[in-house]
C-alpha cells in the first residue's frame, strides 16, 4: 500500500451531504459539507451526477488521484433495496470510471460508525428518522419509510406538525399563536403565500425544528405537545423493537442525528423517557461519526490485508 492511499466515505442524509477523505492510519486527508440529494426525491441520475461532482471535486482539491484510492463507501438516505443500491453503484462506477464503490444506506454507515460492527441500536433522528440495530450479525430496522409515509418523531414530522398547527388557526380564523406568529415572521409566511411556499418553492418542513424546541423550551403548551407527541413516536421505535424481537438483555443505545445529538429539550426528555421506561437500555455514546462509519466500511470490503 503506497504512501499515498485514501479512502473516501460519503454521508448524505436527508439535509446535509458530508464527504471525509482519509489516509491508510485514518488520519483526515479532507472533509467537506454539502447540501444533501436524496434518493427517493431527486432519483438515480441526479444523485449520480452530484456524487461524482463533490468526488471529484474533492479530489482536484486535495491535489489527489483516483488511481491512489482504495475504496469510496457511500451512505445515502431514500436507499433501502439491494437493486437500488446495485443500480446506482454500476452508474457511478461508469461515471467515475473507478470500481471500488459501495453503495449503503445512511442508517448502515451511522450503525457502523457507532459500535464499529459490533451489536447495538442506533435512534436516528435529523429530517428523517429510524431505528436500526444489529444483533449476533443480524439486522433489525423500525421505522425509515421516509417523509410521506413514515420518519415518525423526525424533524420533518415535527415541522409538518407545527405548520399543520398555524394552518389550522387560519381555518378558525382567530389571532395566531405564539409559535405561529414567530413561524410566520421568520419565514415570512402568511395566509396568502403558505401554500406557494409549501407546494410550489419547496419549503423545508424540517427547518421549522429549532423554533418549536425554543418556544418548547420556553414553555408554550402548543410547541410542547408538538414535541411530546415526537417523542412518543420515537420511543414507539423501541417498543416496537422489543414485542417484535422478544430482546430482552442489555443492550446499548446511540443517537444520531442533529436532534437528538444536540442538547435541547426533546434530546433531554427522551433521554429521561428511556432510562424510565427501558431498563435493559444502556444509553452510549457513539464511537464514529457516520462518515466514518463509511470510511471503516471500505476499508472492510476493499482493503487487501
Amino acid at each position: 500500500m503506497t504512501k499515498n492511499t485514501f479512502f473516501i466515505g460519503i454521508d448524505s442524509g436527508g439535509t446535509k451531504c458530508e464527504l471525509l477523505i482519509t489516509d491508510a492510519k485514518n488520519n483526515i486527508i479532507h472533509k467537506i459539507s454539502y447540501k444533501a440529494f436524496h434518493y427517493s426525491v431527486h432519483g438515480k441520475e441526479k444523485v449520480s451526477c452530484h456524487l461524482k461532482d463533490i468526488i471529484t471535486n474533492s479530489i482536484k482539491e486535495k491535489k489527489l488521484n483516483l488511481r491512489n484510492c482504495r475504496g469510496i463507501c457511500i451512505g445515502l438516505a431514500g436507499v433501502r433495496e439491494a437493486e437500488v443500491k446495485n443500480e446506482l453503484q454500476k452508474h457511478l462506477i461508469k461515471l467515475l470510471g473507478y470500481k471500488n464503490i459501495l453503495i449503503e444506506s445512511d442508517s448502515i454507515i451511522a450503525l457502523h460508525g457507532a459500535f464499529k460492527g459490533k451489536d447495538g441500536l442506533i435512534l436516528i433522528c435529523g429530517t428523517g428518522s429510524i431505528l436500526i440495530g444489529i444483533i449476533n450479525k443480524k439486522y433489525f430496522r423500525i421505522g425509515g419509510w421516509g417523509r410521506i409515509i413514515g420518519d415518525y418523531g423526525s424533524g420533518y414530522d415535527i415541522g409538518r406538525f407545527a405548520i399543520k398547527h398555524l394552518v389550522s388557526e387560519y381555518d378558525k380564523g382567530k389571532k395566531t399563536s405564539k409559535l405561529s406568529q414567530a413561524v410566520e415572521k421568520k419565514f415570512s409566511i402568511n395566509k396568502l403565500n403558505i401554500l406557494k411556499h409549501v407546494y410550489q418553492n419547496n419549503f423545508d418542513l424540517q427547518n421549522l425544528v429549532p423554533l418549536v424546541l425554543e418556544y418548547a423550551k420556553k414553555k408554550d403548551k402548543d410547541a410542547q405537545r408538538i414535541i411530546d407527541y415526537a417523542i412518543d413516536e420515537l420511543i414507539y421505535h423501541f417498543k416496537i423493537f422489543f414485542s417484535v424481537t422478544g430482546y430482552r438483555k442489555k443492550i446499548n443505545v446511540a443517537f444520531s442525528g442533529s436532534i437528538l445529538e444536540n442538547d435541547n429539550i426533546l434530546s433531554d426528555k427522551i433521554k429521561t423517557r428511556i432510562k424510565r421506561n427501558f431498563h435493559n437500555i444502556n444509553l452510549v455514546n457513539k464511537i464514529h461519526t457516520p462518515a466514518e462509519g463509511a470510511i471503516l466500511l471500505s476499508k472492510n470490503k476493499f482493503e487487501k490485508n
